[in-house]
């Protein structure tokens, strides 16, 4: 298994563990680490679609990844 495939797993599965969290009241939406969970998840998903071109999925977690740092933001303002 290549390195960008092992990301990309790791990528998914931090996706996945971040939704299981949150919908078992685990973790909530108002706080950071739910937020900051998905920056990695979305970071791991694009370099994964790097080396064969993948540009629907880059697109699509370069989107999610920004959207989830301005919510990291916006937690993290709202937290203090």
């Amino acid at each position: 298994m290549s390195i960008y495939a092992i990301i990309g797993w790791s990528g998914a599965i931090i996706y996945l563990v971040a939704y299981a969290l949150l919908s078992a009241n685990k973790l909530r939406s108002d706080r950071p680490t739910y937020h900051l969970l998905n920056v990695l998840g979305a970071i791991a998903l694009v370099i994964n679609g790097i080396p064969t071109s993948d540009f629907p999925t880059i697109f699509l977690n370069a989107i999610w990844g920004v959207i989830a740092l301005l919510a990291t933001y916006k937690t993290i303002s709202n937290f203090r």
